[in-house]
């Protein structure tokens, strides 16, 4: 993916470039498990979600190579039952039971996307691997999300909200339930977790605001050279959402912990349903992504820095200048709505002929995957 030229000539068509699917509609795909039908009540409390979605080509992957990968226990068991709509594939794909642990379920599932890297099986996501491991979520009550585990912390701490509190009373009913490598969650269509700031530089005398705004490194192996939100990152398995958001801006921007810390101000969240781009017959692979999303105001001598080699460069824009490259099809798919979720709460964005409601209902969707229920 390059820097594109495609024209967005609304604000909802930006947004639509991100939240572009619904897997559940999808006949095709094949459900990912945290454990089989038939064992649920004899698995020792491992509960039974749905925690992913298969493409085809990924399941006659695992048929072929799950009984290949070097591992004690086979990471994945699959249903006798056929697809309804493709009869050389099973009904469903399951973490298999035996599996009792997140200890075991980790090198189990690792091993097999480590013999896909290796094969070039998928290529197309497994060349941008970064020895870096997500949490995939399961519960024992699927409407139930991860809400209270990852939120409670900064509701005791206030920084979150009133009118936007969340219910923390109740014991979290989701747990990690294994980790995998980053670049191949979309494989396997789990949930993934960010957190994206937006830091900006307020005028004293005029009160216009201005946005800090990075252009992603063009050796990136995702959205080389695009715009992007001003720090954005992913929250590492059994990271804290906060100590992960201040930990990007310290190795993206070079904003050290003491001047982050104090400013930092929670706003909302992002959840969708992402499908990548591709030629491939059976589609993109699909990403359900949420991100917890961050505002950082800053004194206009806080210049960021590249330092990790992520952004190439840091540019002060206007909200126009913004909204124009979002149109002009500059900025990374899953950003661009995140900036104009922040210019809605904030009062900052009025757009004629447009819904900013439906917009921000666009980007809130219920994921229906554990882990991923506000």
């Amino acid at each position: 993916m390059v820097a594109s030229a495609t024209p967005f000539p609304t604000l909802r068509s930006v947004v639509e470039r991100c939240c572009n699917s619904n897997p559940w509609s999808d006949p095709l795909l094949v459900p990912l498990l945290s454990a089989p039908p038939r064992a649920a009540s004899q698995s020792k409390g491992v509960p039974r979600d749905q925690i992913g979605f298969l493409r085809p080509r990924v399941v006659r992957a695992i048929l072929k190579d799950v009984p290949r990968s070097s591992v004690p226990r086979e990471a994945l068991v699959w249903s006798n039952e056929r697809h309804r709509e493709l009869a050389d594939l099973p009904a469903w794909v399951a973490i298999n039971p035996d599996l009792l642990h997140h200890q075991s379920r980790t090198p189990a599932i690792n091993a097999l996307v480590q013999l896909w890297r290796q094969e070039k099986t998928f290529p197309d996501p497994l060349d941008g691997w970064r020895d870096e491991l997500y949490d995939v979520y399961a519960s024992t009550n699927s409407a139930d999300g991860i809400s209270s585990v990852l939120f409670a912390d900064l509701h005791r701490s206030g920084k979150w909200p009133a009118d936007r509190s969340l219910d923390v009373s109740a014991p979290p009913t989701s747990q990690p339930f294994f980790a995998l490598e980053r670049s191949a969650c979309a494989l396997f269509g789990v949930a993934t977790f960010g957190v994206h700031m937006t830091a900006y530089v307020q005028d004293e005398e005029d009160g216009q605001v201005q946005i800090w705004v990075p252009r992603r490194s063009k050796t990136k192996s995702t959205w080389p050279g695009f715009l992007d939100n001003s720090v954005a990152g992913g929250i590492t398995a059994g990271e804290d959402v906060e100590i992960s958001m201040i930990r990007e801006c310290t190795e993206e921007a070079g904003w050290p912990e003491e001047l982050v810390r104090p400013r930092l101000q929670q706003v909302i969240f992002t959840s969708y349903f992402y499908q990548t781009e591709t030629e491939h017959e059976e589609g993109g692979w699909i990403q359900p992504e949420v991100e917890f999303t961050y505002a950082l105001e800053l004194p206009k001598e806080a210049v960021p820095t590249p330092e990790d080699g992520e952004a190439e460069s840091f540019e002060l824009m206007s909200i126009h200048d913004c909204l124009r490259t979002m149109r002009a099809g500059a900025w990374k798919a899953n950003t661009a709505p995140i900036l104009i979720q922040f210019l809605v709460l904030n009062n900052l964005l009025h757009v004629e002929d447009e819904s900013l409601e439906g917009i921000l209902q666009q980007v809130q969707q219920d994921l229906k995957l554990p882990g991923t229920g506000f």
